[in-house]
């Protein structure tokens, strides 16, 4: 790679690792220098059926989130959480 390339590892299927074991990633990969973000498909399908979701909560039915972590480094992203990592980290473009 050109030296003023910049990394951003995407560690992907995040959705099923828990929080404990993405925190010993996360402090791992802090102490490498090393760019990251948890990622999960399935959480962009889980996203796309929030209209579905807000209709069954309209009905009545109990719908349960899992709660944010306290931790910003173990959210474990979908596609548009991913592009704000992205520009956060300061990666500029896609390779």
């Amino acid at each position: 790679m050109h030296k003023h390339t910049q990394c951003l590892m995407l560690l992907n299927k995040a959705d099923l690792l828990p929080e404990a074991l993405r925190r010993k990633w996360a402090d791992y990969f802090d102490s490498k220098g090393v760019k990251f973000v948890f990622w999960s498909a399935f959480r962009c399908i889980t996203r796309q059926r929030a209209e579905k979701t807000a209709a069954a909560q309209a009905a009545g039915f109990k719908v349960e989130r899992e709660a944010l972590s306290e931790d910003p480094r173990l959210q474990v992203l979908d596609e548009e959480g991913l592009l704000q990592a992205r520009l956060r980290v300061g990666v500029k473009e896609w390779v």
